[in-house]
């Protein structure tokens, strides 16, 4: 695994020329090759060798799951070739899409969800907003981590409703998790800080805790949230949680 990361770094020709031999080598091994796929989509420059190599994983490869992760590591691939070689991306874009719009099954429509949030395309958006809405809580659990890549107000918005209003735990958390990626405006932190002090969930609770203390330098009033959640939350391990993420705070600021 050291040397499969150390290949990835170096990004060169050789060392994508590596990479894909070593993960030929590792046929029978399937977590180290889901690994070795998945570092396909961390080149900062893939060849056109290696983009057709991944594709070759999604398309043959026995291992559903492996397929998968090769189906990520071409989306990543879009976001990573959007600036230097922007046709290539669009049709690493378009292929995405595309296999949304297929997919059938649960883990299908999840992967190729995860995949179109990974090119970081505002193309992607429709397809995303869409998922949100879905009757299928894993479906709205792909979309909101999904969407925590693409830009924009909107996005913001999509993934704030869901963080207040969906009735799945999970996709609630996912959504504060997606929002803990991205610079808060004002209403956004007073929602995270009224949802932190009722939503019933600790999963929510614990994750809009990371988000309030994020974002503490934007926005001073994050210090008395914590403290708010660290005396009155009915959940000791949230309470600790929020105290951990106080001290945090103090201690960077050199405040004790």
């Amino acid at each position: 695994m050291l040397l499969t990361n150390a290949l990835a770094a170096t990004g060169t020709p050789e060392a994508q020329a590596a990479l894909r031999a070593a993960i030929d080598g590792s046929a029978g091994k399937r977590d180290n090759q889901q690994v070795m796929v998945a570092e396909l989509g961390m080149l900062i420059h893939p060849e056109q060798e290696t983009e057709a190599y991944a594709r070759d994983v999604l398309a043959h490869h026995i291992d559903g799951e492996t397929r998968n992760v090769a189906q990520l590591a071409l989306g990543s691939m879009a976001h990573a070739l959007a600036e230097a070689e922007p046709e290539r991306a669009e049709v690493l874009v378009n292929e995405a899409l595309q296999r949304a719009h297929d997919a059938k099954s649960l883990d299908e429509r999840g992967a190729a969800l995860h995949a179109l949030g990974n090119t970081t395309s505002p193309r992607a958006l429709d397809v995303l907003r869409a998922a949100v809405s879905d009757p299928d809580y894993r479906v709205r659990t792909a979309a909101a981590a999904a969407l925590r890549y693409i830009g924009g107000d909107e996005v913001e918005q999509l993934l704030l409703g869901l963080a207040v209003s969906d009735p799945e735990h999970s996709v609630r958390a996912e959504a504060v998790s997606s929002l803990n990626r991205r610079l808060l405006g004002p209403e956004t932190f007073e929602a995270l800080a009224q949802l932190v002090r009722r939503d019933p969930a600790e999963a929510v609770r614990q994750s809009v805790i990371s988000v309030i203390a994020s974002s503490a330098e934007q926005f001073p009033e994050a210090e008395s949230v914590l403290e708010w959640v660290a005396q009155h939350d009915h959940q000791k391990d949230v309470r600790d949680s929020a105290a951990l993420a106080l001290l945090q705070l103090r201690g960077s600021a050199g405040r004790g």
